[in-house]
């Protein structure tokens, strides 16, 4: 990864110097840093079919991030953070439409009882809901 493409990424994580990043077609994949020999032996011998934390994807110089990188632990507490009733957690995870009332713009984590459910981007006019439509909660 370029310099610049490290520079988006860096304010999401807690050590940035603690990884080192893996870019894999357009995804940003972190990786530990005392890892690093381990994953080239068994590359060497084997196929990896998943490794590190998918950070996201760059955009026009913007992280586009990962709901693994919401779960995660090496996420900074730098991130906005907006905590969440019951109610609109259901309505986040049926990827339905939500409103919630704040000043923040852009990227934030929506958490329920201090635990991380997803991304949000809030847009001056919507909220738009990041929650991996595979995962969605289909019944009422």
């Amino acid at each position: 990864m370029s310099a610049k493409e490290i520079d988006i990424v860096k304010p999401y994580l807690k050590e940035v110097q603690d990884f080192f990043f893996i870019k894999q077609k357009d995804e940003v994949i972190a990786m530990p840093w005392h890892l690093e020999n381990e994953l080239a032996n068994i590359q060497f011998s084997l196929y990896i079919k998943k490794a590190g934390v998918k950070m996201g994807t760059i955009i026009r110089n913007e992280l586009i991030p990962d709901h693994e990188l919401a779960l995660s632990v090496i996420i900074t507490n730098e991130v906005p953070v907006i905590p969440i009733g019951i109610d609109i957690a259901l309505q986040y995870l049926r990827r339905q439409e939500i409103k919630i009332m704040t000043d923040l713009k852009g990227w934030a984590l929506l958490t329920y009882q201090q635990l991380p459910l997803g991304w949000i981007k809030i847009l001056p006019n919507r909220i738009n809901n990041y929650y991996p439509k595979d995962w969605r909660i289909f019944n009422k």
